[in-house]
This record gives C-alpha cells, sequence and structure tokens, in this order.
C-alpha cells in the first residue's frame, strides 16, 4: 500500500485568510477570481502564496480564463444605469 493521505475540506471566505504561514499543501479555488476586482485578486493570490507551503499547489478553475478577472462593479454599475 502507499502513503496515508491525511487532508481536510476547508471554507474560508475571509480576508486575510484564516491560516497559518507555510500550512497548506494545496489550494483550490472554483470560479472565483473571475469576480474580483484586479487590486482584490493580487490580495487574495498574496494570501494563497502566504499559507501555501513551498512548493505547494494552487488550482483555480475559472470560467473567464481568457477574459478574468473582471471588476463587477462595472457591470453592476451599467445594470443600475441602464435599469433608471
Amino acid at each position: 500500500m502507499g502513503e496515508a493521505c491525511h487532508f481536510s475540506i476547508c471554507q474560508d471566505r475571509w480576508y486575510p485568510l484564516h491560516f497559518a504561514d507555510n500550512s497548506l499543501d494545496f489550494v483550490f479555488s472554483g470560479r472565483l477570481m473571475e469576480h474580483l476586482h484586479p487590486d482584490d485578486a493580487v490580495r487574495q493570490l498574496s494570501q494563497l502564496y502566504r499559507v501555501l507551503v513551498p512548493g505547494g499547489a494552487y488550482y483555480c478553475i475559472t470560467t473567464h480564463a481568457v477574459t478574468g478577472p473582471h471588476d463587477i462593479r462595472y457591470t453592476l454599475t451599467k445594470l443600475h444605469v441602464d435599469s433608471t
């Protein structure tokens, strides 16, 4: 048999991330980055880098891999203006 695998699934929606520095081997985010303002995306990536162990992995799924991330404030503002 192979080596035992120990893992936990955690959800953290707070900033900064509530994990110790260099404490995670793997981080996953799904369909998040395309909704962040570019400045917030940089802060998010900085936090991920902080909590990942050296050589750790970040797996990101995004529906807008080519055109994201987007600042949704523009879309919300446009919808608000268009609806009045």
